[in-house]
């Protein structure tokens, strides 16, 4: 390549971009034509080393480095494009040559950007569905009903025992380290339920463009060049703990938005705590859309305070964002785009109509068990007690006379 040449279109670094984005684009569409190959090579084989690396490292940092990397990957577009252009012209090329020469080097920076994002995470959007992984089979229309009545009921056995703000909204601590270490733990043991592996390491980080996000309503983001899962705060009423349960589900390798959901819902239902839980379940009755007359007056309260958090950050760019991230999205193999976040319901309903709802943890005040009935699990002490009351087990039923349980009694009388 002449001088002239190398000056205008740019030399090996530029070449190197578009052959390396030629190759992964392949690797892609070869990935998405293999997915249990993609899963057993890249999800369940590659990828999890990387992840630990990555997350371990920058956990290092008390600040989000990947909302950096992406500023320096989105901006460097523009760079190239402007190096080339004025290089070109400076060359004293036209105006064509001039474009030709910045897209070209804005084409390899994006070749370069986007063949290290699908290799340290990209390629997990190709990997196994869900519902294929848990044999998640579609509920029919009376299951679904009986199972959006239990969810209900589950929703009001939690908010009647939340404290609740001088507003009337369900109080969500404030404490994000305590909060990101609590779900990483519960994650890890459901990942190792489900026979994935585990990425130990890493922690959820503040956005310091929160401000920005917020107006796009997007309340969190995994940085998938430095492996951090990082949320918008301050946060929606309620929606913490079930946004921290997504994002590290996506540094758990989990690409699909509504499998994030998922596992974000499997994660906070394990837990002791009553308000993290129901994130969780307050999460899933937004996306099953589902009129809310007849909850609990708290949970409406909650459904409110939702909605005018929404409005009032909402900026006028926030539908054009979401179409961008939609394109994206459907660019990278998720068909419904944006709207991958609301099959979460499907999976939810096929899970719990095939394992049931989980058991709802009660604390039962006192110093322990009563006499031959086993504590299964204590909590911390309180008060300076020598021990901690102990935490029973059972399964939600639904209240006597509720439409759940009518047709529970009708289809045992069949």
């Amino acid at each position: 390549m002449s001088d002239d040449t190398h000056r205008v279109f740019g030399g090996r670094a530029t070449r190197w971009g578009l052959g390396l984005g030629c190759v992964f684009l392949a690797l892609f569409e070869l990935a998405a034509l293999n997915p249990w190959a993609t899963e057993r090579l890249y999800s369940r084989g590659l990828y999890p080393w990387i992840a630990r690396l990555l997350s371990t490292l920058s956990a290092l940092l008390p600040f989000s480095l990947g909302e950096w990397a992406y500023v320096v990957a989105i901006g460097g577009v523009f760079v190239a494009f402007g190096w080339g252009f004025f290089r070109a012209r400076r060359a004293e090329r036209g105006r064509g040559i001039s474009m030709a020469s910045g897209l070209t080097r804005a084409l390899a920076w994006t070749g370069w950007c986007w063949s290290i994002f699908l290799l340290l995470w990209g390629f997990n959007y190709q990997r196994v569905r869900l519902v294929e992984q848990q044999d998640l089979q579609r509920v029919d229309e009376e299951t679904r009903e009986a199972l959006i009545d239990a969810v209900g009921e589950r929703l009001d056995l939690l908010r009647r025992g939340l404290p609740e703000s001088d507003e009337g909204v369900a109080f969500m601590p404030p404490d994000l380290e305590r909060l990101d270490a609590h779900l990483a733990t519960l994650q890890s043991e459901l990942l190792a339920e489900l026979g994935w592996p585990r990425v130990s390491g890493g922690r959820t980080k503040v956005l310091a463009s929160s401000p920005l996000l917020r107006r796009w309503g997007v309340s969190g983001v995994y940085a998938a060049f430095t492996g951090e899962p990082n949320v918008v705060l301050p946060a929606a009423p309620t929606r913490l703990p079930f946004t921290v349960a997504h994002e590290r589900a996506h540094l758990a390798g989990v690409g699909p938005e509504d499998a994030a959901n998922h596992i974000a819902l499997l994660t906070v239902w394990r837990s002791e705590r009553p308000e993290v839980r129901y994130s969780g379940w307050l999460a899933l009755w937004t996306y099953l859309r589902v009129d809310p007359k007849g909850r609990h007056p708290g949970v409406l309260r909650d459904l409110r305070a939702i909605r005018r958090f929404l409005e009032e950050h909402r900026g006028r760019e926030a539908p054009q964002v979401w179409r961008a991230y939609d394109r994206y999205l459907k660019a990278h193999g998720v068909k419904e785009g944006r709207r991958s976040y609301g099959r979460v319901a499907r999976l939810a309903l096929a899970w719990l109509a095939r394992e049931g709802l989980p058991e709802e943890p009660l604390e039962v005040s006192g110093p322990g068990p009563t006499p031959g009935s086993p504590c299964r699990r204590r909590l911390a002490p309180r008060d300076g007690s020598s021990s901690g009351s102990c935490v029973r087990h059972r399964a939600a039923q639904p209240r006597e006379g509720s439409p759940g349980r009518r047709r529970a009694r009708r289809r045992r009388s069949r």
